[in-house]
Formats: structure tokens, C-alpha cells, sequence
């Protein structure tokens, strides 16, 4: 997308623990994109799981606000 400069993906809250094999295959077609200013995987904030794959992913790693902290603004 021409002129994309920023981007936020947020992953839902899982009822099971997501293996590592398919979190990478999930963040695979991710790793290619580069250059926004602001480029964000947020994960549910109960989300406990190593990340350590995606240190040099050109997304940051963000952990999710508590459901009971989130503000929704409309």
C-alpha cells in the first residue's frame, strides 16, 4: 500500500498456547515488510510465550492491555 506508514497487528486472546512453529509461519509474510515508521505485533497480555524468534523482525513485540484496562474510543 503506497504511502502506509504505519501499522498495528493485534493478535485475539487464545483459549490454548500457539506452538512456536506455527507463530513463526504466522509472522513469516510479516518480516518482509519494511520501511513504516511504526510497525507493531501486539500480543494478548496474558501471552506468555518466547518471542525470541522476532528479535530481529522489523516489528515490535507489544504485550496487550487487560481486557478490564482497555478503553475502547469510537
Amino acid at each position: 500500500m503506497e504511502g502506509l506508514t504505519e501499522i498495528t497487528v493485534m493478535l485475539k486472546t487464545h483459549q490454548f498456547e500457539v506452538p512456536k512453529e506455527r507463530r513463526i509461519k504466522m509472522c513469516r509474510p510479516m518480516m518482509d515488510i519494511q520501511g513504516l515508521k511504526t510497525y507493531e505485533l501486539v500480543v494478548p497480555w496474558d501471552d506468555t510465550m518466547d518471542w525470541g524468534f522476532a528479535e530481529k523482525a522489523p516489528f515490535r513485540i507489544v504485550r496487550g492491555v487487560k481486557p478490564e484496562e482497555r478503553v475502547d474510543i469510537v
